[in-house]
């Protein structure tokens, strides 16, 4: 249980669980829930371990549409420690390519 009381996520648990597994199963590396209460969605999160400080991590979708003036948002946006955009995609599977490439080169 994570500190919200649930097995992962906040805002869409079972949504989080289901996206952190399948992400988990087709990554060259294991993902982390790191979802916040004061975040709009849930996120996961991957700490490069050689470098001090340096992570990538993942905000998940919330809802089917995308309507930001009521921060609803059905895309995978991925960022790094500086949080710097690198990617913005609605396609799970073009997600866990990218940081399969990614992680690669850090």
């Amino acid at each position: 249980m994570n500190r919200y009381g649930n097995k992962v996520g906040f805002h869409n648990p079972e949504k989080t669980e289901q996206i952190l597994n399948k992400i988990n199963s087709l990554s060259d590396v294991t993902w982390m829930d790191n979802s916040w209460h004061n975040d709009t969605v849930d996120s996961l999160h991957y700490e490069i371990t050689d470098t001090p400080h340096k992570f990538v991590e993942i905000y998940l979708p919330n809802s089917d549409v995308t309507i930001i003036d009521e921060e609803l948002y059905n895309d995978y946006s991925v960022t790094n420690e500086l949080r710097e955009e690198l990617l913005i995609t609605a396609d799970i599977n073009e997600l866990i390519e990218f940081t399969n490439r990614l992680l690669k080169t850090i």
